[in-house]
């Protein structure tokens, strides 16, 4: 796994918190591509090295298949999961932070990169079009200059 990979996999932590966690699953694809052995190795290299620590959050991991059972199997426990504000939502609608001071902004402003700034900007555009469902006040950063 690339390290802009792994700097992904510590944004969405940043972005969705520890109280979020048990309501993320990790799932992998592409089984009937590779021999039975080969994807178990892989899969168990993912949960004890790239995944560890997600695992021990509380996220679950779990297999498609490539079949129609399989995907409905994972849509099944995605519905079983109970509702949680992910920490964005809350740094930004009950903190009052501006993305900028929530701990996925800092993040990203620590290591300045290509992919964050682009995975920031699409959660910018996601918060401010669910934000209004959520009845979050979105702030700026001009907006905290005053």
């Amino acid at each position: 796994m690339t390290g802009s990979l792994l700097n992904n996999l510590r944004m969405f932590t940043s972005l969705c918190g520890q109280e979020a966690m048990p309501n993320v699953i990790l799932v992998t694809t592409m089984w009937s591509d590779v021999p039975k052995a080969i994807g178990m190795r892989r899969e168990e290299e993912l949960r004890d090295v790239f995944w560890k620590d997600l695992d021990r959050a509380g996220c679950r991991i779990e297999r498609f298949e490539d079949t129609r059972e399989s995907a409905w199997r994972i849509i099944g426990n995605i519905v079983k999961n109970s509702g949680t504000n992910v920490r964005l939502q809350e740094e930004i609608g009950d903190g009052g932070k501006t993305v900028h001071e929530t701990e996925a902004g800092t993040r990203a402003n620590q290591a300045p990169t290509k992919a964050s700034n682009s995975l920031l900007a699409k959660f910018r555009g996601l918060f401010s079009r669910y934000a209004p469902q959520c009845r979050c006040p979105i702030r700026t950063r001009a907006d905290s200059i005053h």
